[in-house]
Formats: structure tokens, C-alpha cells, sequence
């Protein structure tokens, strides 16, 4: 075959270039034993290009790219472009290096067909052991720190996902690390304009914790912070196994709920509970301090129970020497005060009682107690008394039978 003049003399100990083409307009078809291609370039020199291709002509006088590679055959099952690199060790470059200092896009690939099942589009692939480090198979730096413009910018007008990461290994799936200080830039953002869709799913089929949130700075700062301004729940929780619905570990010396309720014609807990056998609200305490307290600072009542059921409102299992109920009342008012105000209705048939007593409340019935007489209707015989003691000293409350 006949070579074109142009590549007759082609030097290939060029410090500059190995083979250099220049206004070739004919078909060029080179042919080699050793290696089955219609152009093949072999550099011999240590420095300079393999193949160099260069154009400096302004927009207006090209319609065409600078390089073009064209797969026309449809049953064609080979690459487009194949790049074998088998350096190893540290490179000054990558195999594949592209230096761009214009204001165009870098690279853009345009996905006209319809993919085969589970074909990818971009595909990075490695089977070797990566020794970890500060980098990966795909690492994008965005080095300036006057940039504002995406590091990564995904479109996604489908249904499918946007990002899928189907971590496999023993490793976190997604990693984020962040260095921002202003207290409105977030590591992790995540903003949807949807009025029904949600802005984030959980879901674990484990026996570990769905979602932990760690927080090693001792400084005040929230661990997890929620805004809702609409009328929905700030947080529903739908607890389906016999786990507790909230369990909260409170190792400092603190509140371990505290509420801060600006609202005024509603409740600001309200505990609903079906429950038969057990309690609606139970606290246990084994310090030394108080249990429960209610500090009430306005007109209204400090506590408030309503009962329709036909059991007793409050119940009190007291087994100790203290005090059953200590109702200690500090006023200073010209009007009169009251510890304890009962107001006993029964529209019923039956009697009505202050109170009831039973057991070791009552006295031991002593001689000589009768013949008292109560509203002169009949003759009141003493049957016992009910102690009582008032600064110290015992009083009797004589109790018994009218005849």
C-alpha cells in the first residue's frame, strides 16, 4: 500500500511528537502484522505525545468537533473507545486527564437509546482491594473556596430513584462529612416542594437502631430539632410491638421532658389510654426527693380530676410511717381559707358523706359515752372515736349511733 506524503518521513524520535499528521484529506489506512489496526502509533521517544491533534480556529469557521468517533453499525457488540493503561504505582496523571479552561460544560453524555436491563449508563467497575484513603473510585473536588456553584447536580424527571447506593460490604452507605460553622448550613439538606410527599424514609428490617443521632459536643446545642408550623403532629410515633413507644435515658442533670406550651384553650399533654389491666400514667421514684409536683402560678385550679366511672378519682396505697396526705397552706388574707373544701352532692336516694372511715382509724369505744343528744332527735350513743392530732396533742372525734 502506498503511504500519503504526508506520512512518509514521520520521525519517531521527535522530542515533541511521535508522529505528527498535518491536512490530510484523503483516506488514511495503515496496516501492521503485529497489531490488527488500520492506525497504530508507536512512540520510541521519553518525552512528547503519542498523538497530538490541535486546532486554532475561531467559532465562525468551524461546524464540526475536533475529534469524532462514530459507531454506525447497530449489531456492532465492541466499544466505541478503549483505553488499556497498565502503569502502576504513583501517577502524575490518571490514565484518562482532560484540562479544561474554558467556560463551556467539561463533558456531557447524551443517552438517546433506551438501556438494556440492568445496563448502566456511566459505569465505573473495580474487582481489586482498595486500601481506603481520603479519596475513591469517583471523587469530585471542588477545591476554591469562593465557589458557590453544585459540586454534583442530579435531575431526575422520572419516577425511578434519583440516587440508589446498594451497599453491600460492611461499611456505611453514605458518609458526610462537613466543616461548615454557620448554624444555617446544613450537612445534609433535604428540601421537597411536594405538598403529600415526604421528606425522608427509614426503614430497617434489623434488630439495630433504625436512626441514631450522636452528639459529642458538650455544649448546648440540639441534637434534633424540629419546626412544624402547620396543624399536624410535630412527631407521630406508631409503635406496633410491645417495646416502649418513647424511651428517654437521662444521665444529666436535667429535665429529661420539659415543655414549653404557649397555648391557651387547650391541654398540653394529653395522655389517651385503653389500657384495663394497668395504668394511664405511672411514675415510678426512688429518690429522695419529690415525685410529682404541680406549680401552679394562676387563678385556676392545680390540679383537676374528672371521673364518670364509678371508681374511686384518687386512690392512695400508703405503706409507710409518713404522712398519707401533708396539705401545708401559707396565706395571708383577710378572707377565709380553706385546707380542704369538699362539696358532696347525690341526687340519689342514698346519704351523703364527707367521710368514710375504716380500720385503725377508729378509736376504742370507752364507758360511760352515751346519753349525748343530736338535734333532739333521739338519744346518741357514743361507739368509738377518731383521733386526731393537732399541734402535737391528741383530740378525740366522738362517733356512734342515734336511738
Amino acid at each position: 500500500m502506498a503511504y500519503p506524503a504526508a506520512l512518509s518521513a514521520v520521525s519517531t524520535g521527535d522530542t515533541i511528537l511521535a508522529a505528527t499528521i498535518n491536512n490530510i484529506e484523503t483516506t488514511v489506512g495503515i496496516t501492521d502484522a503485529m497489531f490488527p489496526a488500520e492506525l497504530h502509533i508507536v512512540p520510541t521517544a521519553t518525552t512528547g505525545y503519542g498523538l497530538s491533534v490541535t486546532r486554532n480556529l475561531a467559532a465562525a469557521s468551524t461546524d464540526s468537533p475536533l475529534i469524532y468517533f462514530h459507531q454506525d453499525h447497530a449489531g456492532d457488540d465492541q466499544s466505541l473507545l478503549h483505553l488499556v493503561d497498565d502503569k502502576t504505582g504513583a501517577a502524575t496523571y490518571p490514565s484518562l486527564y482532560y484540562e479544561f479552561a474554558g467556560t463551556g460544560g467539561l463533558a456531557e453524555f447524551d443517552i438517546n437509546g433506551v438501556l438494556s436491563t440492568d445496563v448502566n449508563g456511566f459505569l465505573i467497575y473495580s474487582n481489586a482491594v482498595q486500601n481506603g484513603g481520603a479519596r475513591g473510585l469517583f471523587s469530585v473536588n471542588q477545591d476554591n473556596a469562593s465557589s458557590t456553584g453544585r459540586a454534583i447536580y442530579i435531575n431526575n424527571d422520572g419516577t425511578g430513584n434519583g440516587i440508589l447506593i446498594d451497599q453491600n460490604g460492611d461499611g456505611e452507605g453514605l458518609v458526610i462529612t462537613s466543616d461548615a460553622t454557620t448554624a444555617s448550613k446544613y450537612a445534609l439538606n433535604i428540601n421537597t416542594g411536594s405538598a403529600t410527599g415526604r421528606v425522608a424514609l427509614f426503614h430497617t428490617e434489623g434488630v439495630a437502631s433504625a436512626v441514631v443521632i450522636e452528639k459529642t459536643n458538650v455544649g448546648a446545642g440540639t441534637a434534633l430539632s424540629i419546626t412544624n408550623n402547620g396543624t399536624g403532629e410535630g412527631i407521630l410515633l406508631t409503635q406496633g410491638g410491645a417495646g416502649y413507644g418513647l424511651e428517654i435515658a437521662q444521665n444529666g442533670n436535667n429535665s429529661a421532658i420539659y415543655i414549653d406550651s404557649a397555648a391557651t384553650s387547650t391541654r398540653t399533654v394529653q395522655i389517651i389510654s385503653t389500657a384495663t389491666s394497668a395504668q394511664g400514667l405511672y411514675v415510678e421514684h426512688s429518690g429522695t426527693g419529690t415525685s410529682q409536683r404541680i406549680y401552679n402560678t394562676d387563678a385556676g385550679y392545680g390540679l383537676q380530676i374528672e371521673n364518670t366511672a364509678a371508681d374511686e378519682s384518687i386512690m392512695i396505697d400508703h405503706n409507710n410511717i409518713g404522712a398519707v396526705i401533708n396539705i401545708d397552706q401559707d396565706v395571708n388574707s383577710a378572707s377565709a381559707c380553706y385546707g380542704l373544701q369538699m362539696n358532696i352532692a347525690n341526687a340519689g336516694a342514698g346519704l351523703e358523706y364527707a367521710f368514710k372511715f375504716d380500720g385503725s382509724e377508729k378509736g376504742i369505744t370507752a364507758a360511760g359515752n352515751s346519753g349525748f343528744v343530736s338535734n333532739n332527735t333521739g338519744t346518741f350513743t357514743v361507739v368509738g372515736y377518731i383521733r386526731v392530732d393537732v399541734g402535737g396533742s391528741e383530740y378525740r372525734i366522738p362517733y356512734g349511733t342515734i336511738a
